[in-house]
């Protein structure tokens, strides 16, 4: 409609008419400006009404001319988007015709009616109204801030969330929010340990983004509603975590933002996942203007995207990604030719880009630091790397993609082990420079266990012993490897060498606890996770193990209790979430089990344990195209269990009898 308004207003302007407020400026203001521009939004000012624009009439002719507003940062001639604010040329045109012309105002009659903004939910009241415990104090000068702030348990019920609205009280000193949840208490624990409300961080550590989806807020922002069948579990054990960038305003400004949830009784049908292309090799000499980093990667199965989210810092400058596809066209993703730190949000497709298996993502991103760039935090300008505060830098790309209940497993996966080997190569780089590091040597240790790679592992935690004259961590670490890598015997000496040295060493018994089991001795191996329990009656991986070991010997009562314990210190122990519900399934409770197992799958979706037990389910149902697929995702993921060959051979031999 505006955009047939303007049409109009072109063909009157070549007559010699100018423009008028009410019929050509105020259209575009109440379309693209007002949802900031009014009272209580994030805009220094209100841009409603005739006597708003005529006494500010010359700085919009200016930085609309610039196009620094409204802010819209794609080049939206690229790819299509929702919600698109960017403004053709013909309407930044009309605002300099109007200022020339001395501002006219125009017939009332032409004046369409202004848009009414809720003054409280936009939604309505919705059905939970979760707050940061307590409000945190942004510091009058100083450097910007990331801060986690944990919202614990918000729910005692599991709840399907449609929509949720940001209600920050204080937008002066807030950049943007993203919200994340937790199940782990990692960041409960942290918030803890820290002083002062919440604690600080820009990683993400363990938290996740629910249901796979962007969900955070920036200025102007409305209320998100969801597509129907996507929505997001806030599961009863979960902690919202809100992530906060503040900036400092010039004098100390206290914040504290609540979220509107609003609630389903429908389960969701679509289960997102957002990928991401990055990289951590990020060192930008100082004065360097066009400063590039590139990142790819190759879909293993077919995808649907609908939302990308780019990420950078000051220094970013034009920042690209497209996909090359099998056949060898190109589809572009987006292009931002200048990105703003300030501005920066997710963009939604008008319509999704269908990727198939095997196309390339690509980013490419450019940095400048040099004087000339009127963002760069750093005059004169600094050598910038990789860091997670505003002046260090990052790049990444961020998808959304929808894909198969079938394929959704393997593409969280191969993006999972993708992102473990980026991170190891970035450590094994920080080696080259710092090659006695014992933290980077264990670092790396870690990575390469999450890889299964059990050569690399005890490479790493071989140096960690000569490096520290074989302290018993490290002689653990060296065990653990060896049990990774099936060398159980040699995994046994060094870790009673290790125990000689430390006497209840926790980590040490459980290791050695796992080498016994493995080769065959399973009551000695009981009897050291039960040692670790004495010590640490909380340790979630010892009561796991010795429930597993209980569950193998038919005791299911028992088992439970010591699984449970285990989801009590860790409601996202994987084992101990699909082994319950295991146990549920063999005493009739199949709709719980299922709902542990996909609680598990939220987690991570490539559990193995949990698409066995999905493929239980479905076997007793007699849905044997279902259950084979689970049992071959279950292979897939845990090769080495002979249970998920043996149902998967069975499931096939079915099959093929019909």
């Amino acid at each position: 409609m505006f955009r047939t308004t303007l049409l109009a207003a072109q063909l009157l302007l070549s007559a010699g008419d100018p423009p008028t407020f009410t019929r050509d400026i105020a259209p575009i203001v109440f379309a693209r400006c007002a949802a900031c521009h009014h009272p209580g939004e994030a805009a220094p000012f209100a841009l409603l009404s005739y006597g708003d624009l005529k006494k500010r009439a010359g700085q919009i002719v200016q930085v609309t001319q610039e196009r620094f507003m409204p802010p819209w940062l794609p080049d939206s001639s690229a790819t299509p988007f929702q919600d698109d604010r960017s403004l053709t040329s013909a309407e930044i045109e009309a605002f300099r015709l109007w200022s020339e012309a001395g501002c006219p105002e125009g017939d009332p009659a032409a004046l369409p009616p202004a848009p009414v903004f809720a003054s409280g939910w936009q939604l309505g009241e919705p059905d939970l109204v979760v707050t940061m415990p307590e409000a945190y104090t942004v510091p009058a000068e100083g450097r910007d801030i990331y801060r986690n702030f944990v919202i614990p348990q918000p729910s005692k019920e599991g709840r399907y969330v449609r929509a949720l609205e940001f209600r920050p009280d204080n937008r002066r000193a807030l950049h943007h929010a993203v919200l994340f949840v937790d199940g782990s208490r990692y960041a409960r624990g942290e918030d803890q340990r820290d002083p002062e409300p919440g604690y600080p961080a820009m990683g993400l550590g363990v938290l996740r983004p629910p249901n796979g989806q962007f969900v955070s807020w920036t200025p102007g922002k409305r209320a998100q509603e969801y597509e129907r069948g996507i929505a997001w579990r806030l599961e009863d054990e979960l902690d919202i975590v809100l992530q906060l960038h503040l900036r400092p305003s010039g004098k100390p400004e206290p914040i504290q933002v609540s979220v509107g949830l609003y609630f389903s009784d429908t389960p969701p049908t679509k289960h997102p996942l957002a990928i991401r292309l990055w990289s951590r090799e990020i060192d930008i000499p100082a004065g360097e203007k066009a400063y590039v980093v590139e990142s790819a990667y190759t879909l293993p199965v077919d995808v649907s995207v609908y939302g990308i989210y780019p990420h950078a810092h000051y220094l970013g400058k034009d920042l690209r990604g497209w996909a090359v596809l099998p056949d060898g066209r190109e589809q572009a993703l987006i292009h931002i030719p200048a990105w703003d730190f300030n501005w920066q949000e997710e963009y939604f497709y008008r319509a999704p880009l269908a990727l198939p298996a095997g196309t390339v993502v690509h980013m490419h991103y450019t940095f400048d630091n040099s004087a000339e760039n009127p963002f760069n935090p750093s005059q004169p300008p600094k050598r910038v790397r990789h860091g997670y505060q505003s002046t260090d830098e990052m790049a990444e790309l961020q998808l959304q993609v929808l894909t198969s209940e079938w394929e959704r497993p393997i593409l969280w996966h191969d993006f999972v082990q993708l992102s473990f080997k980026v991170d190891q190569d970035h450590v094994e780089q920080g080696l080259k420079e710092l090659p006695g590091s014992v933290a980077l040597h264990d670092e790396a240790f870690k990575y390469c266990l999450r890889r299964g790679d059990a050569v690399g592992a005890l490479a790493h935690a071989q140096k960690i012993v000569e490096l520290t004259s074989g302290a018993p961590d490290a002689l653990t670490r060296v065990g653990q490897a060896c049990v990774v890598g099936g060398e159980y015997e040699k995994a046994i000496d060094v870790l009673q060498q290790a125990l000689k040295q430390k006497p209840g060493l926790g980590k040490a018994q459980f290791q050695l606890g796992r080498a016994f089991e493995r080769s065959g001795r399973a009551d000695e191996a009981q009897q050291l996770y039960l040692k670790v329990l004495e010590r640490d009656p909380r340790n979630f991986l010892a009561h796991g193990a010795v429930g597993a070991r209980l569950l193998a010997k038919g005791q299911r009562a028992e088992a439970a209790q010591h699984f449970e314990q285990a989801l009590a210190s860790n409601p996202e122990h994987l084992l101990s979430l699909w082994s319950l519900a295991r146990i549920d399934l063999e005493e009739g409770r199949t709709a719980r089990a299922k709902e542990r197992c996909l609680s598990a799958l939220e987690i991570a979706a490539d559990e193995g344990g949990a698409h066995f037990v999905l493929g239980l389910i479905d076997e007793q149902a007699g849905r044997a195209q279902d259950a084979r697929k689970r049992f071959e995702l279950a292979v897939r993921f845990e090769p080495k269990e002979a249970e998920y060959r043996a149902a998967l051979e069975r499931a096939a031999a079915r099959a093929a009898q019909r």
